[in-house]
């Protein structure tokens, strides 16, 4: 009777550490895995916020852009008028006749206010010329074989205060769409060396200045890339450098 007792004694005390031991190893187990979950979890977000850190756009951002633009309407413009009517200097058969130009030369500086919104200034320039030899002097009526030299000049300044509003962002690319508006020059002089001939010139009226335009910024580096903008501006499309610091 006594050795029954014990044994069943014995058989509850091995049940009883048999189950406390398989509740702390489960218990120690589910607190490793909290753990490592919570690691994970932990880790993910870390990695989240430093990919958005790395932006190749975000706030505090100061970005220079200085490019060259295609297409200058002027120098192209005047390319073709070796035979043709100017109010200035009437009907003329010209010889020797040469256009050229520079630019339009881009360059803009902004700094980023918001994941959105970058503020900044927007400088632009061009100038034309076309010259030529001209052997008839309208103002005198006469024909000189040697000829006088005429031409005419154009040159353009714009200063425009610029916002630029970007979307989709990734690490290494930066669209914008870009609006800006302030103060533009624009002035065409009319030459010549015939003793007849006074010179003159007209200029902008309202000097007054706006463009619109869609860009894209590729970054190579994290403070070095390449931009390009399509729209309305001295160029149609431009392109150049662009540097964050």
């Amino acid at each position: 009777m006594n050795s029954k007792i014990l044994s069943l004694f014995l058989l509850i005390l091995f049940s009883t550490s048999t189950k406390a031991e398989f509740s702390s190893n489960f218990l120690l187990a589910n607190s490793e895995m909290g753990l490592q979950n919570h690691s994970g979890l932990s880790n993910l977000y870390s990695r989240g916020r430093s990919n958005r850190g790395h932006k190749a756009y975000k706030p505090g951002n100061t970005i220079i852009s200085v490019g060259y633009g295609a297409f200058n309407f002027w120098k192209y413009s005047w390319a073709n008028d070796d035979y043709t009517y100017d109010y200035y200097y009437g009907y003329s058969d010209y010889d020797n006749y040469k256009a050229s130009g520079l630019g339009p030369l881009h360059f803009k500086a902004e700094y980023a206010l918001s994941e959105i919104i970058s503020l900044g200034l927007s400088v632009n320039y061009v100038n034309a010329r076309a010259e030529w030899t001209n052997h008839y002097s309208t103002y005198s009526g006469q024909y000189f074989e040697t000829g006088y030299t005429q031409g005419k000049y154009f040159n353009s300044l714009s200063v425009l205060g610029r916002m630029n509003f970007h979307f989709l962002t990734t690490k290494n690319l930066d669209p914008y769409l870009g609006f800006g508006i302030g103060y533009r020059s624009g002035k065409t002089e009319y030459y010549s060396n015939d003793p007849y001939f006074d010179e003159y010139y007209d200029k902008t009226i309202l000097p007054i200045g706006c463009e619109f335009s869609m860009g894209l910024r590729v970054f190579f580096t994290p403070n070095i890339g390449l931009f390009t903008e399509f729209g309305l501006t001295k160029s149609l499309i431009q392109g150049g450098l662009a540097i964050k610091i």
